[in-house]
């Protein structure tokens, strides 16, 4: 029975608290959406319950277990989603931050989820230094700010390959040739 307006819930100190809205706050000179959540189930935002669960998927990279609660008191828990059941299609893609140097950003799958990186090999790593994020620009954000992107392998566009007329072995014949 699908619940129709519902809470999303997390435990965070010691009490149960609802999510309230995203704020924006500055963070290494960038801003990002932080979730905002009260203790007063009456300050809590009610939405679908198709919206909870997208809501509760993207909390999970930031609480521990969110669930959803419908209006009546009533608990859900989301089950999280398993990788292993959906094929992962995505291909390699190219990308830049200022469309002249090129990068071939690749997908994984990790525990967390689906994931973009870029391996760099840094001088004096004993490994390639391996730059995860969950978009390819946001891979090569993280890797220029952290310097690291000076050291990566650019993408070299393939040269076209020149075309060869093709040979051919018999008479040639103009279109005034056929004769009937």
């Amino acid at each position: 029975m699908a619940a129709e307006r519902c809470r999303v819930c997390v435990h965070v100190h010691g009490q149960t608290q609802f999510y309230q809205r995203d704020s924006e706050q500055k963070r290494d000179g960038k801003w990002t959406a932080v979730p905002t959540f009260v203790i007063n189930p009456r300050e809590a935002v009610t939405m679908s319950e198709a919206q909870a669960v997208g809501l509760v998927h993207k909390l999970r990279g930031l609480r521990a277990n969110p669930w959803i609660e419908t209006h009546d008191g009533r608990r859900i828990d989301v089950p999280r989603e398993t990788l292993s059941s959906v094929e992962d299609t995505r291909q390699p893609l190219i990308a830049s931050l200022n469309d002249v140097d090129w990068f071939v950003i690749k997908p994984i799958c990790r525990p967390e989820g689906r994931k973009w990186f870029l391996s760099i090999p840094v001088p004096g790593f004993p490994t390639n230094v391996v730059i995860y994020a969950d978009d390819p620009l946001g891979v090569l954000q993280k890797a220029d700010s952290l310097s690291y992107l000076q050291f990566a392998e650019k993408y070299q566009r393939p040269e076209p390959q020149q075309q060869v007329a093709p040979t051919f072995n018999g008479p040639r014949r103009r279109p005034g040739d056929n004769i009937r």
